[in-house]
């Protein structure tokens, strides 16, 4: 179809889906309205949609210098972030998070999880269950490596209960089981042979309910099979939970074209369960360089980053978050890697370079999020009231008075017509929103 037609639907849909029009009415202090003519500024400060990154390389960093600045660059564009529990080392994780029996990494995830929060990030965990496991579990008794799979469940979204709000649980489940010997996954293949995929989902996931009744529970799958479809239905006809239908969208090979993601949203949007594109990538490396690119963490030349494939990954990066932006079922798109350094499969799709360096696709991302999809407005007010049409999520007013600014926060969501907001003198960056 012609390039323009997606987008023109894709603008249109993005102020219907994500933009509200609304009455704001601002109280001052002694339920005083506000005079006519006064002026106001209101500022968006946060998205109610999750844009996520993986945070790869945080906490790692040899030195001072190189740790601050992937910071600044995690705090960026970013409200929702993917931090990794494979059990096992991985294409995207270096090392196993439970390297010997009850030996984890959990200091450092806490540190991570308690620094996204101070920064107003959301964050997710991923995954619980999944090929991916430390070798000493393989090496256990056959019937005692599903207890030590249900321990790690309770214990990792038990220690980060009201913490860590969404979790991938049984990660690529339509065929995690029959692929499990080849990655030495006893523990999977174990709980896959005795449940089958249905009830491993089930287990999970009242494991996940006990451990943290708050914790939203989503199931990523590779690709938007029939089988998965299937599977997704036994589910939900069994009445077991699930909050968000997730996708990986890997474009590593060829690119992945934005009517084809919203193809795969229209066609999934049937289940009325939220979709997450959890693993968004394309990258930097060469046109000639990207068909070489194997499920395989081998360091090749060909998938060095270079200036006309970062140019293209720009392209792409803003097409695809156009295109997801705009469907209504969609709500969270994950970046899958921060940075080239320690990505997945050592190839060249973050949005940093090795050295931290931000590439177009960081710049990109940052113009479309903070700015474009970004609502700020000097408004006047008239009968009491300010009106205009802001993308959802958390808001702060400030309104100049004879003694220094008075300060208010709100919140838009879809449907929210009237908004009343008391207005104090509050200090400039005074907390806003909560992290519900």
């Amino acid at each position: 179809s012609d390039m323009s037609s997606w987008r023109d639907t894709a603008r249109t849909n993005i102020k219907r889906y994500r933009m509200q029009n609304v009455v704001v009415r601002p109280w001052l202090p002694g339920g005083r309205q506000l005079a006519d003519g006064q002026q106001c500024r209101v500022v968006q400060q946060s998205h109610a949609f999750r844009f996520g990154c993986l945070l790869n390389g945080w906490g790692l960093a040899a030195d001072a210098t190189r740790e601050a600045r992937l910071r600044a660059a995690s705090r960026g564009p970013f409200n929702y972030a993917s931090v990794l529990f494979q059990w096992g080392r991985s294409l995207s994780q270096r090392t196993d998070y439970e390297p010997a029996d009850g030996l984890t990494e959990y200091a450092q995830r806490d540190a991570m999880v308690h620094w996204c929060r101070a920064q107003q990030i959301e964050v997710k965990g991923h995954p619980l269950v999944f090929f991916f496991q430390p070798s000493w579990v393989a090496a256990q008794p056959e019937g005692s490596r599903e207890e030590l799979l249900w321990r790690r469940v309770r214990r990792e979204v038990g220690s980060f209960a009201g913490r860590i709000r969404y979790w991938a649980t049984v990660n690529e489940a339509s065929w995690q089981g029959k692929r499990s010997l080849e990655f030495n996954a006893l523990a999977s293949r174990d709980v896959f042979n005795r449940l089958g995929p249905r009830g491993v989902i089930e287990h999970t996931h009242r494991l996940v309910s006990e451990a943290d009744p708050d914790a939203r529970v989503i199931l990523n799958e590779s690709y938007p099979t029939e089988e998965f479809r299937a599977l997704l239905r036994e589910l939900l006809d069994h009445g077991i939970r699930v909050d968000a239908i997730g996708f990986q969208s890997h474009g590593l090979t060829k690119g992945v074209t934005p009517e084809s993601l919203l193809d795969i949203c229209d066609r999934w949007s049937e289940f009325g369960i939220p979709i997450h594109f959890t693993e968004l990538m394309f990258p930097s490396c060469s046109a000639a360089g990207r068909p070489a690119l194997v499920y395989q963490m081998e360091v090749n030349a060909a998938y060095a980053t270079c200036p006309a494939g970062e140019a293209r990954q720009a392209e792409e990066l803003e097409a695809a978050y156009t295109a997801l932006f705009s469907h209504p079922s969609v709500e969270a798109i994950s970046w899958w890697g921060l940075t080239d350094w320690m990505s997945c499969l050592d190839a060249a799709v973050g949005l940093l370079r090795a050295d931290l360096s931000a590439k177009p696709a960081y710049h990109r991302l940052d113009q479309l999020l903070n700015t474009e999809w970004r609502t700020r407005a000097d408004l006047s007010c008239r009968q009491g009231t300010i009106q205009f049409g802001g993308f959802l999520g958390d808001y702060e007013i400030t309104v100049p008075g004879p003694t220094g600014n008075l300060h208010g926060f709100f919140n838009i969501r879809k449907g929210a017509n009237v908004i009343d907001v008391q207005l104090t003198p509050a200090t400039a960056g005074t907390a806003h929103g909560t992290l519900t």
